[in-house]
């Protein structure tokens, strides 16, 4: 009797012994993997990373694996590669903690290849789907700049007013606005509404005088106060 319960316990914990070494080498697998893209060498760290994701999808560090091999892929700018592992992230993991910044990449790999109408589309639904958990990163802000610039590409200048005028607001610590007043006044102009964009670039230069905008916004502004007659206030 005594034989046996000795063999027992010692079933148990040979029988615990290769979960927990499968988890070590996956650990070890990771932290290398990692450790190569923190090194630069992407390429290097792309197959390795997928590995871990691959080799135990439920593991702690599937996720985590998955989406640094997504943004290896972007540093590579291999657009198309970055973005079917950053939407298997997405899917998969779509509560981890770097969830925003996958959805993020998605939507910035479309705006980087200047396909502006899938970029729209694509920004919207980050920011729809935006839970803020890394606040030490300005998604939201700059997701909304770019939206705006893909929708001024796609000469959908009111709905690029608006966009501006939102990044202008998110803006933080003020950082961009001069560069959505801008804009807004570009859109403005493009849209043949010249006393808005008059006003506009009067705005930016009243706003912040120390913008390298500034020169730009005032000879805009003069173009289009001379094109309209209003020669004295040019």
């Amino acid at each position: 009797a005594s034989m046996f319960r000795v063999g027992s316990s010692r079933m148990m914990v040979c029988g615990q012994a290769p979960a927990s070494t499968a988890e070590t080498r996956s650990e070890i697998a990771f932290q290398d993997a990692y450790g190569r893209f923190r090194a630069g060498n992407y390429a290097a760290a792309i197959p390795a990373l997928l590995t871990v994701a691959e080799t135990n999808p439920g593991g702690p560090r599937s996720g985590e694996a998955l989406f640094w091999a997504g943004e290896a892929a972007f540093q590579l700018e291999q657009s198309a590669r970055a973005e079917e592992i950053l939407r298997d992230f997405v899917e998969r993991h779509p509560t981890h903690p770097r969830a925003d910044a996958a959805r993020y990449a998605l939507a910035y790999t479309h705006f980087r290849r200047r396909d502006y109408g899938a970029a729209a589309s694509a920004f919207e639904r980050f920011l729809s789907a935006y839970t803020g958990t890394d606040s030490s990163v300005p998604y939201r802000p700059d997701a909304l700049f770019r939206l705006a610039d893909s929708y001024f590409a796609l000469e959908r200048f009111a709905d690029a007013r608006a966009v501006y005028q939102r990044a202008y607001e998110a803006a933080p610590g003020g950082q961009g606005q001069d560069y959505a007043l801008y804009q807004i006044a570009q859109a403005h102009a493009a849209s043949g509404n010249t006393d808005a964009a008059i006003a506009t670039y009067g705005r930016l230069a009243r706003e912040v005088p120390s913008s390298d905008l500034v020169d730009e916004a005032l000879y805009s502004q003069g173009a289009l106060l001379l094109q309209s007659g209003r020669d004295a206030e040019a």
